[in-house]
Formats: C-alpha cells, structure tokens, sequence
C-alpha cells in the first residue's frame, strides 16, 4: 500500500470546538472506517487519486497501536454508495468515520476531510487542502498528519504514526500504479458476467499500466509485485478446466516477477508471500515433475509464508494462505490457529468468505463440532448466498454423535446445487460430492444399505473428478461402516492420482480414519508400516 510521511499537527485546521470529548456510547471511537474519497471532478477522472488517497490514508492509520482501522475491503461495500454514519456504525461496529472528497481546480487538487461521530453523525471536524499534482504526496503527508492530530484530539491520548512505508518518491509512478489498480478492480465485473475475453483484455490492460509505473521508478517494487499478483489471478481465474499449460504458462510469468520484487525488496511482505503463492500453486496442482520437486515447492512455500508473516504479522492473506497449506501438511490445529488469526486481523479480508469456511473446515478434521457450528453459522450469517455455508450444514449432519434429519439433508443438496456457479461440470460434481456426506449422515443414522446405495450413484469418473476427491471421501463412508476392504482400495485409488498427500495422510490423526489407521494394509497405503 502506498502510504505518506508524516509531519507535526497545526492546530487550527479542524473545526468541530469539544464534539470530540463527549461521553460516548456504542463501538469505540478507536475503531474507524476511512471511507472511499468521492471524486468531484466534471468527468470522474480523479477516481485513481481518490483511491489512492484513501487507501494511504486506512494503511497509515492501520500501523498505529491502539487503533481498530477497518481494511479497504471493509469499506469498499459503502463506495459510490450514500450510507448514513450510524448505519455504517452498525455495520462495521466502528465509533469514528472518515469522510473525503477530491476534486481539480485549474492546477490544484484540493482534498476535503472530514471526521464524523458514526454513532450520533455529528461532524468533529473538518479541513481543506489544496497542493498541484507534482505535490501529490506532499498532499497526502498533509491529509495524514492533519487526520491523526484530529484523532489526538478526539481521543484525548497521542497518535504515534510510523515511518512511511510509501516506497516511491516518483509522483507520476505512484499515479500510474492507482491507474493500474483502478483498472485491476473493473475486472471482476467482467468475471462476474462470464465475460472472459474482456477479464483479460482488462488484466493485460492493467498489467501494461503498472509496467509503465516500474519503469517510471525502476527501484519500486509495488507495481512488480502487483504485475505477479495478476498473473496469479489469470492462472485461476482465466482457467478453463484443468488447463495444465494454462497453469504452467502463467506461473512461470508471475514467479518472474515475484523473483524481481524480491530483489528490489528482500524483506517486503506482499513480495514474499507472491513467491510463496508461485511455489504452493504447482504443488498443489500437480505440476511437479517429481516427488523431490513437490516437496521442495512445498518446503519453500511454507518458508515464504512464515517470512511474509514475520515482517507483517497481520499480513492476513498469507495467514490465509499458510492454513490451507497447514491442512495439506496434516497439521490441523495450527491451521485452524492460522486461519483466526488471519480473521482476527482483517474481518473483511477478500476472500473472507473462504477463512471462515477454512474455520469450519479445520473445526470439523479436530471433531469439534461446536466450533465448526459456529463457523457455519457465522458464515451462513454473513454469507447467505454463498453455497459453502450450506455445504457446511450438510457436513455437520455426518459428524459424530448425529441422528441427523436425512430429509433435511436433501433438501440441504438441493439448494447447495443451485447456489453454486453456473458451471454445469462444477455443479455435478458437487451434487456427488454433497451426495457422499448424505451417505455418510445415512450411516449415522443407522441406514447401512442406503448409505451404500448413495455412495455406489455418487460415484465420478476421471473427467467430473479428475483429483478424485470422490474416491477418498467414499472411502470415508466405507470407514464409517466398517467396510475396510473396499475403503482401502478406494484410498489407494485416490494416492494413485495424488500422490503428494501420502505423507500428510501418514501424519495426519484425522477422526474418520481412527478405524483404518491401526490396519496393516493402510500403514503399508501410506507408508507408516
């Protein structure tokens, strides 16, 4: 994130008189939302800077003890949006908003801002700002230094602001890299319609910006780093299939610039966790020509994570990313840590979605059906639409200790089905695979033969489940019913395709296997015996 110096306060910017001192009630005016600046320019052509301004502004406040700063993907729900203060209050438990405009008048921009009491959405205080756009991080200096001074006032107590993290000293690589950026987040509408060709017309157009800003200031690893990060999203989200020279492709071209970054800032946390992405992806796909290789792409990714996290411990993206790793390595406690820690540091990460689902997840591999409840509700809570957390409830109905509702559960298939993406291969599959979890609810429920039945229909070839995930958590209801024979040779079966996981499942102490575990042929399976 680019961010600005800081400088002393002047006293006298701010308007607003005591409003600051009064007793509050409700969320803690330590807790803040910096909504998006609104552009005010005729023609909408300050939308860059008026991001930039606020996302400098949410980083820099971010780095400061004692304050609760909700992230960028927090308040992106209220951008372009007029919502009152005590809504937003409501919304994201915050006692403190921060409202701005930016806007051209001949040479200058002028920036107004203004902090708000978000309980009661009496205004504490205001100022105004005007500096031309060669002094664009002068500006931003000023719109920070006179934002935490305010901040001192209202409550009661110093604002300690850390060194500038801006990485750029080049006004006109720092507007290129927001252009790029404004760019970047147009794509998702496109994804959103199905739109492919136009999702990566946008990416190369966003990628050719922010090479323009690199070159601009060949020192600045920013705009590197977000050239890896689109590739990185081309290989997933512009795969069609199990595309291997697809993956292969982007890969290569994203490690490029994550290994470049990494030179211009050995110790830079987005850098560190981009190599660890380019590490993890072919591990987890399969692309390692070997067993030596897979295992040396694991070891590394791990190794970036950690790195990233060291410098930035709420770098929670990595934290993200470091769980899912920790579940692939059989490690099911610190994943589950792993992933608290990444939602304890930005709720409202993108993708948050996907940490309270790893929450679940890792709740439900440690048999601690309270806590996976939990997480399923507050996902279902939070999420309604999204399918997983329906998923989730089917799940549940397989744990230990249920006489689940078999009719529920169907129905519970069937809404699942038709929340997922409109992919008619992706929905199959997962119509089988939420079919195995009914088989296994069947078999809790004391219905051995219609358990068997379910698991027999629910079965995929190679084409629907080209990873097998079919075959082991058939081997799971197999287990369930003590069918160990066909359970082992489902198992074997699924290590035949996926061959780096028979390490973690020679570690792992995952409840469903408790049967399986002290069996000769499963110790031989994976290598134990």
């Amino acid at each position: 994130l680019v961010v600005g110096a800081i400088a002393a306060w002047q006293l006298g910017l701010f308007g607003g008189g005591e409003a600051g001192f009064a007793e509050e009630t409700g969320p803690s005016p330590k807790n803040i939302a910096v909504l998006y600046f609104e552009d005010r320019s005729p023609d909408q052509s300050l939308g860059y800077l008026a991001d930039g301004f606020t996302e400098a502004l949410i980083g820099e406040l971010s780095q400061v003890q004692g304050l609760k700063v909700i992230s960028r993907n927090g308040v992106r729900q209220f951008q372009g949006r007029r919502v009152s203060p005590d809504s937003i209050s409501r919304a994201l438990d915050v006692g403190t908003v921060v409202e701005g405009t930016v806007e051209q008048l001949g040479a200058q921009l002028r920036i107004s801002v203004s902090l708000v009491n978000a309980v009661d959405g009496s205004e504490i205080g205001s100022t105004r700002l005007e500096r031309t756009r060669a002094e664009t991080f002068t500006l931003q200096d000023e719109v920070t230094r006179d934002v935490s001074s305010f901040l001192r006032s209202r409550l009661g107590e110093e604002i300690q602001l850390r060194e500038s993290r801006r990485g750029t000293r080049n006004v006109a690589a720092w507007e290129k890299a927001r252009e790029a950026e404004r760019v970047e987040k147009g794509v998702q509408a496109y994804l959103d319609a199905g739109n492919r060709e136009a999702a990566a017309l946008e990416f190369s157009r966003a990628d050719s910006i922010f090479a323009e800003a690199a070159e601009l200031d060949d020192e600045w690893a920013s705009p590197v780093t977000a050239r890896g990060w689109i590739a990185y999203r081309r290989a997933r989200e512009l795969a069609q299939g199990f595309d291997k020279a697809h993956f292969a492709e982007w890969i290569e071209k994203g490690m490029v610039h994550a290994q470049r970054a990494i030179e211009l800032e050995p110790d830079d946390p987005d850098a560190l966790e981009l190599h660890g992405m380019f590490q993890y992806l072919p591990w987890l796909l399969n692309l390692a020509p070997d067993a030596q290789e897979a295992e040396r792409l694991f070891a590394n990714a791990e190794s970036d994570f950690r790195r990233s996290i060291a410098v930035n411990p709420n770098q929670a993206s990595a934290l993200n990313t470091l769980s899912h790793l920790l579940i692939n390595k059989a490690e099911m406690a610190e994943a589950n840590i792993q992933a608290r820690k990444a939602y304890e540091a930005d709720p409202y990460l993108a993708k948050v979605d996907v940490t309270i689902w790893r929450l679940f997840t890792t709740s439900i591999d440690l048999d601690d059906r309270v806590q996976a409840s939990y997480w399923c509700e507050e996902g279902y809570r939070r999420f309604p639409d999204n399918y997983r957390f329906t998923d989730c409830q089917i799940r549940i109905l397989a744990m230990k200790g249920q006489r689940p509702d078999i009719d529920k559960a169907w129905t519970l298939v069937d809404a699942y089905v038709e929340l997922s993406p409109p992919n008619e291969k992706l929905r199959e599959f997962r119509r089988l695979k939420s079919n195995m979890y009914v088989a296994m609810a069947l078999s809790r429920a004391g219905l051995p033969d219609s358990a068997r039945a379910v698991a027999e229909r629910s079965q995929g070839d190679a084409e629907v489940d080209p990873t097998r995930e079919l075959a082991y958590l058939e081997a799971i209801v197999h287990t369930f019913l003590g069918d160990n024979d066909e359970a082992l040779h489902l198992l074997s079966v699924y290590l035949a395709t996926n061959p780096n996981q028979r390490e973690s499942m020679a570690r792992e102490q995952l409840w469903w296997f408790k049967d399986l575990r002290a069996d000769p042929r499963y110790q031989a399976l994976v290598g134990t015996g």
